[in-house]
């Protein structure tokens, strides 16, 4: 993969989300869906809301942890093949009209979203992901520099991908809001801008 990786940067997510704080009552299990909303008048600080938010997109995430595979070790190249021959296998044991994926990255301090979307064809979608991402221009010049080590064609980090069909979401990211692909993929792209320092890859969706 070649990949043009010089004078790229990342910019900070500003937090958005006000006058609501998010309740973890078991905060160290991240597999516990036990959450509660309440409303807060008076002003939480950027980092405590961003906390909270976190509580909510990791929580989710870990209730759907079976259904994802990997994508690359760390130190590893990008097996295109191996990638779609798992990713072919995990779409046909959880067939579904359409699914809400995330690729994440197993970061030193913790896992870290990186990109999240919606299809209803992982392995086509993820083809020509893998294929751009191959070929390093556009936008997925982007993904070579946050993904790959610069000069080289392996991954910096351990890259992960969830891919949840819409009759298998357990229930929604954010308690009472709806729960198809369109809302669910809505909701994560919110809360992951908001919570985490690394904007996503996405370019709809975030703060600005």
């Amino acid at each position: 993969m070649g990949c043009p990786l010089k004078g790229l940067r990342y910019e900070t997510p500003q937090v958005t989300t006000k006058n609501v704080a998010y309740v973890q009552h078991n905060a160290k299990n991240e597999s516990s869906p036990t959450i509660g909303l309440i409303q807060h008048d008076g002003a939480m600080s950027k980092a405590g809301d961003a906390l909270r938010i976190r509580v909510l997109f990791k929580t989710w995430r870990a209730k759907h942890k079976p259904l994802s595979i990997k994508v690359a070790h760390h130190g590893e190249v990008i097996h295109r093949r191996s990638v779609m021959a798992r990713l072919t296998s995990l779409a046909g044991r959880h067939k579904a009209a359409e699914y809400v994926y995330v690729l994440s990255e197993r970061r030193p301090d913790e896992v870290t979203p990186a990109y999240i979307g919606k299809t209803r064809s992982p392995a086509i979608r993820w083809n020509q992901h893998l294929t751009a991402l191959g070929h390093g221009k556009g936008h997925y010049a982007r993904w070579c520099q946050r993904f790959l080590r610069e000069g080289h064609e392996t991954v910096r980090f351990d890259l992960d991908l969830l891919v949840v069909g819409e009759a298998h979401i357990a229930f929604p990211p954010l308690p009472d809001f709806l729960s198809t692909i369109g809302a669910v993929e809505y909701q994560l792209v919110g809360l992951a801008a908001d919570a985490y320092p690394l904007r996503l890859l996405n370019h709809e969706g975030q703060a600005r």
